[in-house]
């Protein structure tokens, strides 16, 4: 059917449709085994379509991907190269940069993997990322900004809460995981009356106690997302909301170290959330509802498993 396509042969193609044809006799096996019906239908053509229209289609939707992740790369670059006309920035803002990056990097893959037919776009993609990661390379971090940093890498002081009741705290705006989150967890478990601001990207915390935000005690350390850290900080070891800790590492770092299969799932809800409201209040409010449910749930599971 297709003879050759850019370094894809007829022998390669048919590789492609021998794998994907025996998947689909596996799967029609199970199927069946759970009491289902499946069937397989293979065809040589498709009515009114040549070689090249079906290509086409493929290469429309990685082209969807693509300009995507070509979007996403150019705002990122920008950001960057706002910084640079700044001067020095605080590791802590490189940082950021670069787990972005990396999170564009990790989709750029995931696009070219099933890009069978080698979209022109992948090229300006890979080039956007290219740019991107020069860009980083190019931000300078002054001395001191170096030395506050390893500081910050000290053990973990245990704080009681009791001398954190009734504040503001303040973290960055536009929320996502990480700080919807740690916003539930203050509310709910370290300060009742607690009082929530949104300030730019590296304003600081001067107003209140700051969380997720540039140097202050309550953020990312090491390995740990700014969640894991206040659980630490505040000596809270409840194992429900060990389980909740697992989960937001998983979507705001990206680097599988829990695997909770349950991330993919919470982050497209919070994802659809953000859509649906610009407006950071009224976010960290509905996404308390998801983290109460969450935290419910696991521990209904907890006294479940006491009882058996």
């Amino acid at each position: 059917m297709i003879i050759k396509y850019h370094k894809y042969t007829a022998c390669q193609v048919k590789l492609f449709l021998d794998f994907f044809l025996e998947y689909f006799q596996w799967l029609r096996q199970e199927i069946i085994a759970q009491k289902g019906e499946a069937a397989i239908f293979k065809v040589d053509s498709i009515e009114g379509m040549s070689d090249q229209d079906i290509i086409g289609q493929f290469q429309k939707i990685r082209d969807k991907d693509y300009n995507e992740i070509v979007s996403n790369a150019l705002k990122l670059k920008e950001n960057i190269e706002g910084s640079i006309k700044k001067g020095a920035i605080s590791i802590i803002q490189k940082e950021r940069y670069a787990a972005r990056l990396k999170k564009l990097k990790t989709r750029l893959n995931e696009v070219i993997a099933v890009d069978y037919f080698q979209t022109p776009l992948g090229k300006k993609a890979e080039s956007a990322i290219t740019n991107c990661n020069a860009a980083i390379e190019n931000l300078k971090v002054s001395k001191e900004e170096k030395t506050i940093a390893s500081e910050k890498i000290s053990p973990i002081k245990i704080y009681n809460k009791n001398g954190f009741q009734n504040k503001r705290w303040v973290t960055r705006k536009g929320l996502h995981v990480d700080r919807i989150a740690s916003g539930w967890l203050i509310k709910r478990f370290i300060d009742k009356a607690a009082k929530f601001s949104f300030v730019a990207e590296d304003a600081g915390a001067k107003t209140g106690i700051g969380f997720d935000i540039y140097n202050v005690e309550f953020s990312h350390r090491r390995e740990d997302c700014t969640f894991e850290t206040l659980l630490k900080s505040f000596g809270l070891k409840d194992s429900a909301l060990v389980h909740i800790a697992q989960i937001v590492h998983d979507i705001d770092l990206k680097d599988g170290k829990f695997n909770r299969k349950e991330a993919e799932g919470i982050n497209q809800i919070i994802t659809g959330l953000r859509e649906r409201t610009m407006n950071d209040r009224e976010l960290l409010e509905r996404g308390r509802e998801i983290f109460d449910s969450l935290y419910q749930y696991y521990s209904s599971k907890k006294r479940k498993t006491k009882r058996r």
